[in-house]
């Protein structure tokens, strides 16, 4: 049964009419909510996401709204939105969230309106390699499914960068007529990644690294990174290289 949302009123008489028992309805208003109070409110719905970063980015969101009305558009209340969101993904074999996962193991889907539910042959979980022209592989097994938690089987993986989406009709009371899909943002890794070596998540090697900006990495010289040479700071001559971590991870995604 999909989530029900009771709308508090008050009525008063209809002035339009004449008619006895003719009223209209206002909203009772019973407080004021700040988006810090919305943070709250989702931290406290168990997302990974810290308050602070919620409240960046629901003020942003509001500063973009305000502009993009201002130059004439019309701007669509997320209120309005009936397709399928993921929040987390979890592998049931590691316990690791948004990160890591297991070839063939169980793989956790949370979030709002997840149910797979319709007859579009479309409908389904997938995990897609990230490699160019990489066909999407569905997931065997529906092993629970529900609105905010779907869990699956996951095909045998081969090592390697993947995105996971989700496609179906749910909509709550009714399906809708064409599948709607959501593709989780974060990318996972199966493996090693690919790459030879096995690697952190981008949130935890970002908090690894935070306070190494500045600090020599010894193997980055002439061969390294563009956006290392650009960033780089200290005495001149290619042996004396310092870079930003941060910057190096985002092009190479590999301490040496």
């Amino acid at each position: 049964m999909a989530e029900q949302i009771i709308l508090n009123t008050d009525l008063y008489d209809n002035l339009l009419t004449e008619r006895k028992g003719d009223y209209t309805a206002k909203p009772r208003i019973t407080g004021t909510l700040y988006n810090t109070d919305i943070a709250a409110r989702i931290v406290a719905a168990r997302t990974e996401y810290q308050h602070g970063t919620i409240l960046n980015i629901l003020d942003m969101a509001d500063s973009h709204k305000v502009q993009a009305i201002a130059e004439g558009k019309s701007v669509v209340n997320g209120v309005a939105a009936v397709g399928p969101v993921i929040n987390t993904v979890t592998d049931s074999t590691s316990k690791a969230i948004n990160g890591q996962l297991s070839s063939g193991g169980a793989l956790v889907l949370g979030g709002v309106n997840l149910k797979i539910q319709g007859d579009d042959p479309s409908i389904g979980v997938y995990l897609t390699p990230t490699t160019e022209g990489a066909a999407p592989m569905k997931a065997p097994v529906v092993i629970a499914n529900s609105p905010s938690q779907v869990i699956v089987q996951m095909p045998t993986l081969a090592d390697g960068q993947y995105t996971v989406s989700l496609t179906t009709q749910y909509s709550g009371s009714r399906n809708v007529k064409e599948p709607r899909t959501y593709t989780f943002p974060i990318i996972l890794i199966v493996g090693e990644g690919g790459g030879g070596r096995q690697r952190e998540s981008g949130r935890d090697l970002r908090t690894t690294l935070s306070g190494m900006s500045g600090q020599r990495l010894p193997s980055i010289e002439d061969n390294g990174c563009q956006a290392c040479r650009t960033g780089a700071t200290g005495p001149a001559g290619k042996n004396n290289r310092f870079i930003n971590p941060i910057i190096h991870i985002e092009h190479e995604n590999i301490i040496t």
